[in-house]
């Protein structure tokens, strides 16, 4: 085997044991008009100086081209020049990385973009930028949570209701 298909190899295993890790702590980032629901994985979040690189969770409201209903991404960010990119993407099924993985792979477009100071993006800056080392290693600092009354808090409110009632 070589190399590059021995790595692919191991990586495709540990996406398939991914739903026997550990449970992921999501925070809501935001929704867009067209019904699209943007998370962030809290609690993976790598810190390198300016850069960090985390995973996003992305719920759409309909199948997108490919048939998925969600999507995890794997980005970086770098909190001093305020751009951001996206690294590896991965399709599932089913809504929040449920269902079969259809897709894995790198991004399209791994291009380096700006964050606007409003939306889901600027969102995601502050919360990623506030985190000053790796949430996977010692000396983790968890961002502190939404502000009261803000739109984050009530949909992190609404999340955990809608999760009660199906219990």
């Amino acid at each position: 085997m070589t190399p590059a298909f021995t790595l692919g190899l191991a990586f495709a295993m540990l996406l398939s044991t991914a739903g026997l890790q550990a449970q992921v702590t999501y925070r809501f980032l935001g929704e867009e008009p067209a019904r699209v629901r943007h998370f962030l994985d809290i609690d993976r979040i790598d810190v390198n100086g300016d850069l960090r690189s985390f995973w996003r969770l992305t719920n759409l409201l309909e199948k997108d081209r490919i048939g998925a209903l969600s999507t995890r991404t794997r980005s970086e960010l770098n909190c001093r020049e305020r751009k951001t990119r996206s690294v590896f993407v991965i399709h599932h099924q089913g809504p929040s990385a449920g269902g079969q993985i259809i897709a894995s792979l790198r991004a399209e477009d791994d291009a380096w973009k700006d964050v606007g100071g409003t939306g889901v993006e600027a969102t995601l800056l502050e919360l990623v930028c506030s985190v000053a080392s790796s949430t996977t290693g010692p000396g983790y600092v968890k961002p502190p949570p939404p502000p009261p009354g803000s739109e984050a808090e009530k949909a992190e409110k609404a999340e955990k209701a809608a999760k009660e009632a199906k219990k």
